[in-house]
C-alpha cells in the first residue's frame, strides 16, 4: 500500500511544485534537489501513521510535502563548503556544485519559506491547523533541526575523545530525529488520536530517529549510499561507529528495533502494518 501512496504523492509533489513562481534558475535548483531520487521516508511515515486509522493518505499530502521541502533544504545547506563540504548527494553533484553556492543557498531558503504556504493547505479545523503550524515551526527551528545543526558544528571543534554519547545523541535527536517526529506526531495530531496513542507514537518516533542515524553511520563506508564515501570520517565527525564500534552499534540497533516492535504491538485496535514495514526498512538496509 505504501508504495502506491508514495507514487501518488510524487504526482502531487510535481503538480504542486509546478505552481510555484520563481526565477528560472532558482526554481530549477529547488527542483534539482527536491526530485533527486530521495527515499521519501518522511512522507512514508506520514502515510503509515494515517494508515493506523485507514485515513486517506492524500489528506496528509500538504504536511508530507512541507516536511520533504524542509528536509531537502537542510540537505542543500548541509552539503555547502561552510557545513559538511560534500560534492556528492544521492549519487549526483550537490546543489552548490551544479548551480553555485549563492543559488544553492537561495534554493534552500526558497524551499523553507514555501513550505509554510503548502502546509497552510491542510484540510482541518483552525485549532488543529494552529497546533500543527506551531509544532512544525518548533521541529524545524532553533529548538529542532536548526538547533541540531548548530550543536553539530559545536561538537566539530571538540576532539573525538571528548564527545560523549549523550552529546552526540542530543545532536541526532534534533538534527535528524525532529523531522521524523514531525512526520509521525504531526499526522497523529491531524488524526486526533488519543493522548495515550500519541504518546506511543512519540516514543516510536524517537526510536526511529536514533535508528535512522545509527544505521546511516553503519552504511557510511558503503559506496552505494550516493554520498562521498566515509564523508563523516573525512570531516572528523563523531558517529556511533567511532564511539561504540561496529559490533556494539549493531547490537544497539537491534535493541532499539525490538523496543520499536514492542511499541507497535501495544497500539491496540490500530493497523500498524505500514509502520512495521518502515521500521524494518530502516533497520534491515544494513543487511
Amino acid at each position: 500500500m505504501l508504495r502506491e501512496e508514495v507514487q501518488s504523492f510524487e504526482l502531487y509533489l510535481e503538480e504542486r511544485f509546478n505552481l510555484f513562481e520563481a526565477p528560472k534558475e532558482l526554481k530549477e535548483s529547488m527542483g534539482y534537489s527536491l526530485f533527486s531520487s530521495g527515499k521519501r521516508i518522511r512522507p512514508m511515515l506520514c502515510f503509515a501513521v494515517a494508515n493506523l486509522q485507514a485515513e486517506s493518505a492524500a489528506r496528509m499530502y500538504p504536511l508530507a510535502m512541507a516536511i520533504e521541502m524542509i528536509h531537502t533544504y537542510s540537505l542543500i545547506h548541509d552539503d555547502l563548503p561552510a557545513m559538511d563540504d560534500d560534492d556528492l548527494r544521492r549519487g549526483k553533484p550537490s546543489n552548490h556544485i551544479a548551480y553555485g553556492e549563492a543559488i544553492a543557498i537561495l534554493a534552500g531558503d526558497g524551499l523553507l519559506s514555501q513550505s509554510f504556504e503548502v502546509l497552510s493547505e491542510l484540510e482541518t479545523t483552525p485549532d488543529v491547523l494552529k497546533r500543527v503550524f506551531v509544532f512544525f515551526s518548533r521541529c524545524i527551528g532553533i529548538n529542532g533541526m536548526v538547533g541540531g545543526q548548530a550543536l553539530d558544528i559545536e561538537l566539530d571543534v571538540l576532539r573525538e575523545s571528548a564527545v560523549t554519547m549523550a552529546e552526540m545523541q542530543a545532536v541526532h535527536r534534533k538534527k535528524t530525529g525532529k523531522l521524523i517526529e514531525l512526520s509521525m506526531i504531526g499526522t497523529a495530531v491531524l488524526l486526533k488520536l488519543s493522548t495515550d496513542d500519541v504518546e506511543k507514537i512519540e516514543k516510536l518516533a524517537k526510536i526511529m530517529g536514533i535508528l535512522f542515524q545509527a544505521v546511516d553511520d553503519l552504511m557510511d563506508d558503503d559506496e552505494t549510499t550516493g554520498k562521498t564515501q566515509n564523508i563523516d570520517v573525512i570531516n572528523g565527525k563523531v558517529t556511533y561507529l567511532t564511539l561504540l564500534g561496529k559490533q556494539e552499534t549493531e547490537e544497539y540497533v537491534n535493541t532499539l528495533y525490538i523496543q520499536g516492535q514492542d511499541i507497535l504491538a501495544s497500539l491496540d485496535g490500530l493497523n500498524t502494518e505500514s509502520l512495521s514495514y518502515i521500521l524494518d526498512k530502516i533497520v534491515h538496509k544494513v543487511k
